[in-house]
């Protein structure tokens, strides 16, 4: 009867489990439909609605690469003109467009000169939430950063209005955010880094951010 009795509470205990995880399951499931659904609805959208699309998240200060807007548009190969022409200023909206015809038409993207590229670029960095899309200074760029250094000397007007910012300069993830996290990373220290790597005399980056401050106090003087 003990054995019994045990057992009863047991089965109840395993019962409530299986619900909990088919719970978790159906809720799962759900997500990844609207998930599909909503790429699905992306890929019905015209070049122009894209472009909207790309504006408004270039606002929100992410990664073009997390964009469903950017990854439809580059399957949208014939879509590079269009996109050259909706580049009328300088600002941070224009960021993803940028960075979308860089690949999908790099002889329109040497049209739009190293001025505008550099001004959209570090007006972007200078206003980004994370920053996944520039890379770690210490380890590596990513395609956002390698394009201010593509344009050599033309950026650094650029950047050195930057080297005053110490907002901090977080990402997400999991080893960048551990080696981020180590480095305590600021806007200044990516513009800096940026200077260095352009000058072709790249920054031995210290963990400290008290010798990173003089390195950065030496370069405004």
């Amino acid at each position: 009867m003990v054995g019994l009795a045990l057992l009863v509470p047991l089965v109840s205990c395993g019962k409530r489990t299986s619900r909990l995880q088919d719970k978790v399951q159906e809720e799962q499931e759900s997500l990844n439909r609207k998930a599909t659904a909503r790429e699905e609805s992306f890929k019905q959208k015209s070049v122009t609605e894209l472009i909207s699309e790309l504006e408004s998240a270039a606002l929100k200060g992410k990664e073009p690469f997390n964009s469903l807007a950017f990854r439809e548009v580059l399957r949208r190969r014939d879509g590079g003109d269009q996109i050259f022409q909706s580049i009328r200023t300088k600002d941070q909206k224009e960021y993803f467009k940028v960075m979308a015809l860089s690949k999908i038409n790099p002889e329109l993207y040497k049209r739009l000169t190293c001025d505008v590229i550099c001004a959209v670029l570090t007006a972007s960095l200078q206003k980004s939430v994370v920053f996944n899309a520039w890379g770690l200074p210490h380890f590596y760029w990513e395609s956002s950063a390698k394009a201010i250094i593509e344009c050599g000397r033309v950026a650094i007007p650029y950047l050195a209005p930057l080297l005053r910012d110490k907002r901090p300069a977080p990402m997400w993830g999991s080893e960048e955010v551990k080696e981020s996290e180590k480095y305590r990373y600021r806007v200044c220290d990516y513009a800096y880094a940026l200077m260095r790597e352009i000058d072709g005399k790249k920054w031995d980056i210290p963990e400290h951010i008290e010798e990173r401050d003089k390195a950065i106090e030496d370069q405004i003087k």
